[in-house]
């Protein structure tokens, strides 16, 4: 019997394409506009390389800053900084509103980005290109950005106030089709900002593209805000997407947590013996949790439970009522992680476990009490503890517990 030879190109080809996809890729830097500042170093200035704002909202397209070298550098006529940013590229006619083609031969410098966003000046827009690789169904891009030394100006005292302020800030991706929102967070502190998305989420165009990050409120008549910026990075990574070992999680995501992308055996692991497998805390990339932490968020729920109870494992307090998900789930009495009043009595389970009563029975420690209109009918009954609670309010005899510190979070990280 004759053996035919082996078709050398087809295992060549074969080698070249698993080679490919097991090659471990890395988020690498497509842009980045100031420096991400060390704020304990000797002589911290984190936007000294940045341009005052000019309390105006530019109108698009802006114009670029060009420096010495580019063919239209005019050092008579070169534009200021305003709320548009290019990068080097030939930007086409029709875009962010440019009625011809735009030339740019170097990217803008530093210089020519507002440092601020404030109640007049509320937004800068980034604008560059993508090749085919960082927009392919593989690619998965980060944007991270860092807010700092907010604050806000009482226009008719003439003074500023005390503290950072409250902000509202969103962020927005312009590819191939329609603005994509990728943010939208409300911060009172120094923050740093850490988005993930997925190219195809938003479109991603192989040609020009715009990020925009709007300062959107609050916005008080007499009440000027100001929020500034320390640095803009936009990072790539190619392939990270690609699941070589065919076991349903991404290379970056094995990578990340200290799995393989080679053995698809580590999706049923379970390192931090949570009852969830890394297949599970991936959770297709929907409110993913850490495989190596049992409790990602720390709130005294491990992650199995969350995912059980339905609470979310990336939060210490799902509904906001002022008790971590694990002193809900866990307390003697315990009360419901996802119901800010959890027998529905009218009297918030926070404020149950200062009053001493159990937030899962309308009537532990008071009995129901007729509801009286203003003529003095009987039209109704209150729950026996919110009658307490009444009481309570009025100086009644129930003196409350010590209340607990509640939970807070500092940093932003949005997984898209």
């Amino acid at each position: 019997m004759t053996r035919s030879a082996p078709n050398l190109k087809a295992i060549v080809c074969f080698v070249a394409v698993m080679t490919a996809l097991c090659a471990g890729a890395a988020l690498l830097t497509v842009w980045q506009i100031g420096v991400d500042d060390d704020p304990f170093s000797c002589g911290y200035n984190a936007t000294q390389e940045f341009s005052s704002e000019n309390y105006v909202d530019d109108p698009k397209p802006g114009k670029v800053t060009r420096l010495r070298g580019d063919p239209l550098h005019n050092a008579a006529a070169n534009p200021i900084a305003d709320d548009d940013f290019y990068l080097a590229r030939n930007y086409p006619a029709g875009f962010n509103n440019l009625t011809t083609n735009l030339p740019v031969a170097f990217s803008e410098p530093d210089s020519a980005c507002e440092r601020a966003f404030t109640s007049g000046d509320k937004a800068n827009r980034v604008h560059f290109f993508l090749n085919t690789s960082q927009t392919n169904a593989q690619s998965r891009s980060r944007l991270t950005f860092e807010l700092i030394w907010g604050g806000y100006w009482y226009n008719l005292l003439a003074q500023s106030s005390e503290g950072f302020a409250q902000h509202d800030m969103q962020v927005r991706f312009k590819g191939a089709g329609a603005s994509v929102l990728l943010l939208a967070k409300t911060f009172n502190r120094d923050t740093r900002f850490s988005i993930d998305f997925p190219a195809t989420n938003v479109l991603a165009s192989a040609g020009p593209n715009t990020i925009e990050l709007i300062r959107t409120g609050p916005n008080i008549a007499n009440i000027s805000y100001w929020v500034q910026f320390d640095f803009v990075k936009l990072e790539v990574d190619t392939n990270a997407l690609a699941d070589a070992d065919g076991d349903g999680l991404p290379r970056w995501w094995e990578e990340d947590n200290h799995l393989s992308h080679t053995n698809a055996a580590d999706a049923a692991s379970d390192a931090d013996g949570d009852g969830l497998t890394a297949l599970q805390e991936d959770n297709g990339g929907v409110n993913s949790t850490d495989p190596n932490k049992a409790d990602t968020d720390g709130d005294g729920l491990n992650d199995g439970a969350e995912f059980a109870a339905g609470s979310n494992p990336n939060l210490m307090d799902t509904d906001g009522d002022g008790q971590t998900d694990g002193e809900e789930a866990n307390g003697m009495p315990p009360s419901n992680p996802l119901l800010v009043d959890s027998d529905g009595d009218g009297v918030k389970d926070w404020d149950e476990i200062v009053l001493g009563s159990d937030p899962y029975r309308a009537n532990s420690v008071h009995a129901p009490q007729p509801f009286n209109n203003g003529s003095g009918i009987v039209t109704g009954t209150n729950f026996g503890d919110y009658a307490a609670f009444v009481e309570q309010m009025r100086g009644g005899p129930i003196s409350p517990q010590p209340a607990r510190k509640k939970p807070c979070n500092d940093e932003v990280y949005e997984r898209k």
